[in-house]
């Protein structure tokens, strides 16, 4: 079990026994990833709390002061001021795809990803997991990534497979037919 799963688990167990309404687990995934966001686009943020020139102190206060920023509630500030004390702040982008995975599972659902040419309209996001929860039986949430390489089209990675629906992997196909 990685580091990211375990603090992930931990943060939703302790979630669940304050008997937290499914909202304040959407708000806690939804701060998760603010804080990951504003850390990715800070160098000094990633500086200070990534590195370490800052005491557990120092990133304590700094976490502190952002948290009170985005209003994020105590359990997040809690969570967020143990992994700097602990020294796993950089993990924090895992334990959040984690702890977001964790949710959906714990739903009964499966978490899955959704890698386009181009930005997808949250319609057509999801039509894609209605189709896929249909061809599953299980309820598909998907977090969207771009990668310019695929020129267009989309991969949707499930429960373990890869379906490739990118212009690059029809074209290959097309090709493969063409040559025999």
């Amino acid at each position: 079990m990685s580091v990211a799963i375990s603090y992930a688990k931990a943060l939703c167990e302790v979630a669940t026994e304050a008997q937290s309404p499914a909202t304040t687990l959407d708000r806690i995934e939804a701060e998760l990833e603010t804080i990951v966001q504003l850390v990715n686009t800070s160098k000094e943020l990633r500086i200070i709390l990534y590195g370490p020139l800052a005491s557990a102190k120092e990133k304590s206060a700094v976490i502190e002061a952002i948290c009170k920023k985005t209003e994020s509630p105590k359990l997040v500030i809690a969570f967020l001021q143990l992994l700097a004390k602990k020294g796993r702040f950089s993990e924090l982008g895992s334990v959040r795809e984690a702890f977001s995975q964790l949710r959906v599972s714990a739903g009964g659902g499966i978490a899955g990803t959704l890698v386009t040419a181009v930005p997808m309209a949250p319609a057509d996001v999801e039509e894609l997991a209605r189709i896929f929860s249909k061809k599953l039986e299980k309820n598909v949430s998907f977090k969207v990534s771009m990668d310019s390489s695929l020129l267009a089209g989309v991969k949707a990675h499930v429960a373990g497979v890869m379906y490739d629906g990118s212009l690059r992997s029809e074209l290959e196909r097309l090709r493969d037919r063409l040559t025999i």
